[in-house]
């Protein structure tokens, strides 16, 4: 029993040992899982739940977002992705001006591919505080440099949480910041012929501004 006790012991510390990294370790993991992470398909889905704090006179309004994103076409180096979107405020308040919303969004994203991860690490590296690796499960502390709306810039805190076994698409699985935090949970792929495109957004990024709104159920063919 004593000797189990110990094996068992082991295995636990081994599975979830802590390693201290830098972004030149970072990327030999990457290019050593780019496999995983390069894996995409018509249908792979992950849901994102996002908590954002926003001020008014009364005080915070605490937003929920739930989303469920949807590969919906690969057109190249070029996903096209629905997202099925429902917003709900809080009941205080401070929410009373805002109502839940739901909306369905299609928007381009780029194809996952080993080298887009790398420059996105080159891009970012001096923002990076800390990089520990616990598991399979990427710990990153940053201070990310943010776009004010007026133009100006700032800086925040954000930790943000990637998970090696996932694909690229999906392996952002927790990111945090002043104002909102987001966790991201793996699900079945979905049938992309049973999604409603009839009366959708078309976006030309997840955050542009710059949409379109019409029936698109012809997308697929």
């Amino acid at each position: 029993m004593k000797a189990l006790l110990t094996l068992s012991l082991l295995v636990t510390t081994s599975a979830f040992a802590q390693q201290a990294l830098d972004v030149k370790g970072l990327k030999t993991l990457l290019t050593q899982r780019q496999a995983v992470l390069e894996r995409v398909n018509a249908g792979m889905s992950k849901r994102l739940t996002t908590i954002t704090r926003y001020p008014t006179e009364l005080g915070p309004c605490d937003m929920t977002e739930t989303s469920v994103q949807t590969v919906l076409k690969i057109e190249g180096t070029k996903l096209i992705v629905h997202s099925k979107e429902k917003y709900v405020p809080a009941p205080t308040p401070a929410c009373a001006g805002f109502e839940t919303q739901e909306v369905g969004v299609l928007f381009y994203e780029d194809k996952p591919s080993l080298a887009l991860d790398l420059a996105d690490l080159d891009e970012t590296a001096a923002q990076i505080k800390t990089i520990q690796k616990i598991g399979d499960i990427i710990h990153m502390n940053m201070n990310a440099v943010v776009q004010n709306d007026d133009g100006t810039s700032a800086t925040e805190a954000v930790t943000v949480k990637y998970d090696l076994t996932k694909p690229s698409f999906k392996n952002t699985i927790f990111i945090q910041s002043p104002m909102s935090i987001m966790n991201a949970e793996d699900i079945a792929d979905i049938d992309v012929y049973s999604i409603d495109l009839k009366n959708v957004l078309f976006c030309d990024s997840a955050d542009s501004d710059r949409c379109s709104q019409g029936d698109y159920s012809d997308i697929l063919f």
